[in-house]
């Protein structure tokens, strides 16, 4: 008896409270409505919902794929760029550059400087043609520059040497000059000399520089006419 009681009190207890769909403040905490499901069991909004939350993901995925897509676009034309640019470059004719002429590569002063470094000491092999100083040789050597006139006739001489001036005179009073009466030099102790005739004879101005001193001697058979400028 006492138990059918309390089950009926219970009863009444329950029927007596409403229900609402909003939730109630608990604190100062809002609890989210939630959607209600038909009587087919089917929960309606929260399907839509779903499909919103999936149809944003789809654009923003979509849009990230417009931007690949864009990318490689780019990328695309840049490489066509660079092709066309190779192209471009493999149908142009190539540029040939001129060869240097043969004379610049063996310079005549060479041959004339090795020329200038055989010994002078030896007798020339041509043969005198014309009387007087027929031919000029040059010698450079490590202590002095030498100089030597192969003579037809003779080669009484006197010297003069001006150091301050450097201007050395050679007076040959019975020899006449037969060969070229001017020409210049590149040598250490030699910028040239100029030939010119005196009476019978000639007079031979030789412009020196780094010149201490001058030894002259002279050979026969054939006749020369030597001329060291001592450095």
């Amino acid at each position: 008896m006492g138990l059918r009681f309390s089950f009926l009190f219970l009863a009444l207890l329950l029927g007596s409270c409403s229900f609402s769909e909003q939730s109630p403040d608990i604190g100062s905490t809002q609890v989210e409505k939630l959607p209600v499901a038909d009587a087919r069991g089917v929960n309606t909004a929260l399907l839509n919902r779903n499909v919103e939350e999936l149809m944003k993901e789809a654009m923003a995925i979509e849009g990230q794929i417009d931007a690949m897509i864009s990318r490689l676009n780019q990328i695309q034309n840049v490489i066509q760029g660079y092709n066309q640019e190779a192209m471009t470059a493999n149908d142009k004719p190539q540029v040939i550059l001129p060869v240097p002429e043969r004379e610049v590569v063996t310079k005549q002063p060479q041959r004339q400087k090795v020329a200038q470094n055989k010994p002078v000491s030896n007798a020339t092999s041509q043969i005198l043609s014309k009387d007087g100083v027929n031919t000029v040789r040059i010698g450079a050597h490590s202590d002095k520059t030498r100089i030597v006139f192969d003579i037809k006739g003779s080669t009484k001489h006197s010297v003069n040497f001006d150091q301050e001036a450097g201007v050395l005179t050679i007076t040959m009073p019975d020899t006449p000059w037969s060969t070229t009466r001017s020409r210049t030099y590149r040598l250490s102790q030699i910028d040239g000399y100029e030939a010119k005739s005196s009476n019978n004879g000639t007079i031979i101005a030789i412009a020196v520089k780094n010149t201490s001193d001058i030894k002259t001697f002279s050979l026969s058979n054939p006749n020369r006419l030597v001329i060291d400028l001592k450095k």
